[in-house]
């Protein structure tokens, strides 16, 4: 196993979990390990901690379907699959990793590659959710979108159809203004008014700063839509629900977090060039730093 996360929340005790089961060479941790962890830890009643963590087990193994590489063998959990036969779960967990451990926060520009990757792989879960074309516009952008944001914006324009807003505003040739992605659903017809979405991803422990970043009225000076659009939010973690889930839902619109981008996206539906490299940075970069968290029990 890893070591514990200093917290008690159980989402992240499940993330503990998990991570241990996929980087482990047992395929599996009993009940009895568990409490012995938590117990060993001073945590509070671990009794009632195991058995929350095996209702929020038991959630994700629902939510997520048959994409979920976690079991539940008798009186303990069971790795299902290997961790690269389980992307983009295991890509998601490991790079949601750093919400619980200070070890693995992203520092000094690490954070560019996992969240462009994640990027993408949100991509894949607003197409499917929405069954329609999705244009990642985030910085730094990729062939075909142009480079400058500007002709960014440009080019989506022309793909949706809609008219280009009046850009009153301050000249910037590099940046997102907040919106990582951009999906729409056409008619065929080649006509404006449709569905459309604009997302922003967040895989940093700053993810709350960033629920309120994407500004419609803004984006209405670069993209004159002629029906209001939608606003997402795609994040790699577990999402809590209750009270959290509702602010950001109300913050930043609908929401993608790991479960949910899991259940759209299964690892068949990967396409084969962001699966070499996904695979590339976990097994490369994350996982060298997780197993260094490896305690002996």
């Amino acid at each position: 196993m890893i070591t514990l996360p200093e917290t008690q929340d159980v989402v992240a005790l499940v993330d503990w979990l998990e991570a241990s089961l996929l980087t482990q060479k047992a395929p599996r941790i009993s009940d009895e390990a568990i409490i012995d962890v938590l117990s060993e830890a001073d945590l509070d009643d671990p009794e009632s901690l195991l058995a929350s963590m095996q209702q929020t087990f038991r959630f994700r193994s629902r939510t997520v379907g048959e994409a979920y590489p976690f079991t539940r063998d008798g009186s303990g959990f069971l790795r299902a699959c290997s961790w690269p036969d389980s992307l983009p779960y295991s890509f998601m967990l490991f790079a949601s990793l750093n919400q619980s451990y200070v070890e693995l926060t992203y520092a000094k520009g690490r954070a560019n590659r996992p969240a462009e990757l994640f990027e993408h792989l949100a991509s894949y879960a607003i197409e499917k959710y929405l069954v329609c074309e999705v244009v990642r516009i985030g910085a730094p952008r990729r062939h075909p979108v142009p480079t400058q944001f500007p002709s960014a914006l440009d080019y989506t324009v022309d793909r949706l159809g809609e008219i280009i807003g009046h850009r009153d505003l301050e000249d910037h040739a590099s940046g997102d203004d907040g919106v990582d992605l951009i999906g729409w659903r056409p008619f065929g017809d080649l006509r404006a008014s449709q569905a459309i979405i604009f997302a922003q991803c967040a895989i940093g422990t700053d993810w709350r700063d960033k629920r309120d970043g994407v500004n419609l009225d803004m984006w209405r000076q670069h993209i004159n839509w002629h029906s209001p659009p939608l606003k997402g939010f795609a994040i790699p973690f577990h999402h809590q629900s209750g009270k959290p889930w509702r602010e950001t839902a109300i913050r930043a619109g609908i929401i993608f977090d790991r479960l949910r981008i899991a259940r759209l996206v299964p690892p068949g539906a990967l396409p084969q060039a962001d699966r070499r490299s996904m695979t590339e940075w976990c097994s490369k970069t994350r996982l060298p730093q997780v197993l260094k968290l490896n305690v002996d029990l």
